[in-house]
């Protein structure tokens, strides 16, 4: 967490000293947790809420002291800083590894922090993973209602543009209507204008309100600790009184977040702070953020918006219609994405197995730490708090454990967020369909039969409980009885395949519900409202 490899010490004797935070000299000796700790059962973790509790609640320490001490802290060395200020000025904060900064870099990072008396979030990570990944994580995690914003300001400005004739529709796509609808006249044959203002005008909204997103006024606080900007870098003096204070810092946040990377756990910063946070805070709430999720989605987003130009390029022409062509465009963007799925699959069970395996062997005289001063200020924290460094291994190799996998398990196998955000460029594509119908000259039953079929049920019903089964049975995995499918290269595979049969399923539906009229299309609608209200009641966590 803490660069303190790179700083200058004003002394042997005060780098050496022993570490005793703010606090300690209130604390009265901890009972040992020795007897608290127990093993993994094997269950791997599937112990009822109220046991894990009952354990939180008996090693939680006697707070009233450490209160105490928060009122004797230096005021000046208690700082945070706006997360999305972090986020602002190409976010260089992120981009500029600290440990290969100047030092007049570093002595204008404590000015970019203010005072503060309490955190909302503190973020706990490792600059072991690099920085872009976090700021894309932090940006998608947290902008994402600025891109939602924008993105339909964009699809909502297009097609008013196109409905005044501001924008032209200058391409056709071929249509047979008098063959699918033999009771309609339309006066233009079998062409129907077309254009891609909605898709272009809403992807450069999304785009516009993600980078904006940083500057947006405050609409809630935001204030975080951020290690490097809130602890002095160059003052070798303040540097180590924030790190003796790390506890109380610890416990003046309502949150800690957790930008998990895989070298994570092998930080002893890193788990230090996962454990101080518990023992200090045991009501605070702790969420464990994994980086790569966001980038995982930024690819399949784009992906997917490629996707929907492939199918738009490929509808255009005379040959648009040829059902080879579209078939063709829906196998090369749904095969690549259900490859990246199931990868994406059997790298997350690898990385439970790790994690899993890391909390189980872990021990604090293993953990790397850049600084023999830092590690001492752990240790003698860890032993002021727990007995001794062994108690400390039973802890996180015994209840800790469980509550990180309780704390995995409970979360839900897709943010809503990346759910809608996942499925704007479908949206995008079928409304600039829509908006060509309605424009076309088309009788209203065609308009309406689309718009039902394929806007509302395939694009809003069906697609997105068909990811979000997916997703749920990647977490959860396929069992029969106790036991999970192996090898663990089958299991994704199989999911895949029953995503892709659902969205065969789904889009032979919804073009047959659209050629048969609205009646058609109103009952295929109400089977992917069933089929949506099933899925969601039994795959989404509330």
């Amino acid at each position: 967490m803490f660069q303190s490899d790179q700083r200058e010490r004003v002394g042997d004797e005060e780098s050496t000293a022993p570490c005793t935070s703010s606090f300690t000299s209130y604390k009265a000796l901890q009972p040992s947790l020795q007897a608290q700790v127990t093993g993994l059962t094997e269950s791997d973790g599937e112990k009822t809420e109220t046991e894990s509790n009952t354990k939180s609640s008996a090693s939680t320490p006697d707070l009233a002291s450490f209160v105490t001490s928060l009122d004797d802290l230096d005021a000046t060395l208690m700082r945070g800083i706006p997360l999305r200020q972090t986020l602002q000025w190409g976010a260089h904060l992120w981009l500029s590894d600290p440990r290969s900064m100047s030092a007049r870099k570093k002595s204008k990072l404590w000015d970019a922090s203010r005072p503060t008396k309490r955190y909302d979030k503190f973020l706990s990570h490792t600059w072991e993973t690099r920085g872009r990944w976090k700021l894309l994580s932090l940006l998608l995690r947290f902008g994402w209602p600025g891109m939602m914003i924008f993105w339909a300001i964009g699809a909502m400005t297009g097609s008013v543009l196109v409905v005044l004739e501001v924008l032209p529709l200058f391409t056709v796509f071929e249509m047979p209507i008098p063959a699918i609808w033999p009771g309609i006249h339309y006066t233009h044959g079998t062409s129907i204008p077309y254009g891609c203002w909605v898709m272009l005008l809403s992807l450069g909204g999304a785009i516009i309100g993600l980078v904006v997103f940083p500057y947006f006024p405050y609409v809630a606080s935001d204030i975080c600790f951020l290690d490097f900007v809130c602890v002095h870098q160059t003052d070798s003096r303040k540097m180590q009184q924030g790190i003796r204070s790390i506890g109380a810092f610890l416990a003046s946040a309502s949150e800690l977040r957790v930008l998990w990377s895989a070298p994570y756990l092998q930080r002893l910063w890193c788990v230090f702070e996962l454990a101080a946070y518990r023992k200090l805070n045991p009501h605070g709430r702790i969420v464990i953020s994994r980086i790569m999720t966001e980038v995982a989605v930024l690819l399949t987003f784009i992906w997917a918006q490629l996707g929907a130009v492939g199918f738009w390029i490929a509808r255009e022409g005379t040959h648009g219609g040829e059902l080879l062509r579209l078939l063709l465009v829906v196998v090369c963007v749904a095969l690549p994405i259900l490859a990246a799925m199931a990868l994406a699959a059997v790298q997350k069970q690898d990385a439970d197995q790790k994690l899993r395996s890391q909390l189980t062997s872990f021990d604090v005289m293993n953990a790397k730490c850049s600084n023999e001063f830092d590690r001492q200020c752990i240790h003698d924290l860890i032993i002021t708090w727990y007995g001794s460094l062994a108690a400390f291994n039973d802890y996180i190799q015994g209840p800790f454990c469980l509550e990180v996998l309780q704390l995995r398990r409970s979360q839900r196998c897709i943010e809503g967020h990346y759910l809608i955000f996942l499925v704007l460029p479908n949206t995008s594509y079928f409304l600039e369909g829509s908006l060509a119908f309605s424009m076309s000259g088309v009788a209203a039953e065609v308009s309406i039969s689309y718009f039902l079929a394929v806007v509302l049920c395939f694009n809003l019903l069906w697609l997105p409980s068909v990811i979000v089964l997916g997703a749920y049975l990647t977490q959860q995995g396929i069992r029969l009885g106790r036991c999970r499918i192996k090898p663990s290269l089958l299991e994704p595979l199989l999911i895949c395949l029953l995503c892709l049969i659902l969205l065969a399923v789904g889009i032979g539906a919804t073009v047959a519900a659209v050629f048969r009229g609205i009646e058609m299309s109103i009952l295929w609608s109400i089977l992917g409202l069933v089929f949506a209200a099933v899925v969601w009641m039994k795959c989404w966590r509330l």
